[in-house]
C-alpha cells in the first residue's frame, strides 16, 4: 500500500462504548477531519502517513488505531484463507517478526468462533510467506511485534494493521505490569467531560496510584499521551517514513506547556500507591507540579485550596463491601464541601448504589462503563 495526493486511507479507531463523541471530537482537533461515530468507535479517512501518526500520538480516549489494508469478499470460511494466501506480506515481515491475528468481529454462518477465523487467516499469511521465504514467521499472542484485525460481516471481510500495536491506554509512564483501577484512556474521558481551567487547582482525595491527577497534568501540560511510548504498530508498515515520525515527534515536544507549582494534590493512605504515583511522575519530571500527601483525606488541611475534585474512589462489588464504603463516600462529600475553594467544583466517578451516598445534589451526571459495570460520573457545582 502506498501513500500519494490521489490515495486515502480507511481508519478505525476503537474506544470503550459511551466514548464515542469524545473520541470524535478529539480526532477533529488532531486531523481537522469529521469522523463517523459507530458503536465502540469512529471510521474516517486520512491522506497520509503523517495522520496515522499524529492520532496514536495524541489521542486520550482511543484503544486502538486501526488501518485497513483491503477487504474481500467471503461466502466460505475457506475464503479468509485465499485473501490471505494470495497477497505479499514480505514487506511487513523483513525479519520474520512475530505476529498475531485477531478477530473480535465475527458474524458470518460459517463460523462457529471468531478463533476459527483468525487461525484460518494465519495459515493463509504463514503459507504465503513459505512460498517466498521458505520459513515461517512465529505466532506470539501476548507481546507480538505485528498485529492484525479482521472482521467479517455478512460476506464481506476487513483486514487492518493495528497501527497502535499496544493498546493506546498503556502510556509508557507505568512500571510493566502494573494495572490501575481505572484505564488511562477512560480517566482521560472523564476529565475531557468535566474539563478544566488553566488555572485550577486540582485534588483528588483517593488518588491511589494516580491515574486520574496524571492524566489531568497530561491534558493541562498539552503533553501527549503517547510521548513515552516506543512500540508502535505502523512503524513495521512498508511505507513508515521513519523522518516523518520523528518530525511529528519533535514538534509535539515544543507544544508541550510548563505546569504550575502546586497544581496538583494528591492524597492517599496506601503508601505502596504513592510509591507507584511518584515514579510515573518523576518520569514525565512533574515533580514541581505535584502535592503528594500519604494520609486520610479527612486529616488533610490546605494553604491553598483546590478548586477542582475528581477522584475514582473505591467502590465494592459484593454487597458487604458497598456497605462498609458507604461512610466513606459521605465524607467524601463533606470534604469537597468543606475544603474546597469558594466557588469549586467536584466530580465523582462510582457505582450508582453509591452514588446515593456522597450527601450532595449533582448538576450534571454522565454514564460510562468501567469495564463491565456500569458507572456514574456525577459533577458537582460546590459554594
Amino acid at each position: 500500500m502506498s501513500f500519494s495526493s490521489s490515495t486515502t486511507v480507511k481508519l478505525f479507531i476503537t474506544c470503550s462504548p459511551g466514548v464515542e463523541p469524545l473520541l470524535a471530537n478529539e480526532v477533529k482537533q488532531i486531523v481537522n477531519i469529521e469522523p463517523e461515530i459507530a458503536y465502540a468507535g469512529v471510521s474516517l479517512t486520512v491522506p497520509s502517513f503523517e495522520e496515522i501518526m499524529k492520532l496514536n500520538l495524541y489521542l486520550r480516549t482511543a484503544s486502538r488505531v486501526l488501518m485497513q489494508l483491503f477487504d474481500a469478499p467471503c461466502r466460505y470460511p475457506q475464503d479468509v484463507y485465499k485473501a490471505f494466501r494470495k497477497r505479499h506480506w514480505t514487506g511487513y515481515f523483513p525479519h520474520l517478526e512475530s505476529f498475531m491475528i485477531d478477530a473480535p468481529l465475527v458474524q458470518h454462518r460459517g463460523f462457529t468462533n471468531s478463533l476459527y477465523a483468525a487461525q484460518i487467516a494465519k495459515d493463509g499469511l504463514c503459507d504465503s510467506l513459505k512460498a517466498i521465504l521458505d520459513q515461517r514467521p512465529s505466532v506470539d499472542t501476548k507481546n507480538p511485534q505485528i498485529r492484525f484485525v479482521i472482521t467479517i460481516i455478512d460476506d464481506l471481510l476487513e483486514v487492518f494493521l493495528d497501527t497502535s500495536l499496544d493498546s493506546l491506554h498503556k502510556r509508557g509512564i507505568r512500571l510493566k505490569g502494573h494495572e490501575a483501577p481505572i484505564r488511562e484512556t477512560l480517566a482521560a474521558a472523564l476529565l475531557l467531560t468535566v474539563g478544566m481551567k488553566e488555572d485550577d487547582i486540582i485534588c483528588d482525595p483517593c488518588c491511589g496510584s494516580g491515574t486520574m491527577l496524571l492524566e489531568a497534568a497530561l491534558i493541562q501540560s498539552n503533553t501527549p499521551p503517547g510521548i513515552l511510548r516506543n512500540r508502535w504498530g505502523f512503524l513495521k508498515h512498508p511505507k513508515c517514513d521513519y523522518k516523518m515520525w520523528t518530525r511529528v515527534q519533535d514538534e509535539a515536544k515544543k507544544a508541550i506547556r510548563p505546569l504550575k507549582n502546586d497544581s496538583f494534590i494528591a492524597i492517599d493512605n496506601d503508601r505502596d500507591s504513592l510509591d507507584l504515583l511518584k515514579e510515573a511522575v518523576k518520569k514525565l519530571k512533574f515533580e514541581e507540579a505535584f502535592t503528594i500527601k500519604a494520609q486520610n483525606f479527612q486529616e488533610v488541611e490546605f494553604s491553598t485550596p483546590p478548586t477542582l475534585f475528581v477522584t475514582n474512589p473505591p467502590y465494592g462489588v459484593r454487597l458487604q463491601e458497598s456497605e462498609d464504603l458507604r461512610p466513606l463516600y459521605r465524607s467524601l462529600g463533606e470534604f469537597m464541601k468543606l475544603k474546597g475553594a469558594h466557588p469549586s467544583r467536584g466530580a465523582i466517578f462510582t457505582t450508582y448504589d453509591m452514588s446515593k451516598e456522597i450527601g450532595l445534589k449533582a448538576t450534571k451526571r454522565h454514564v460510562f462503563k468501567n469495564g463491565q459495570l456500569e458507572c456514574r460520573l456525577l459533577e458537582y457545582d460546590l459554594y
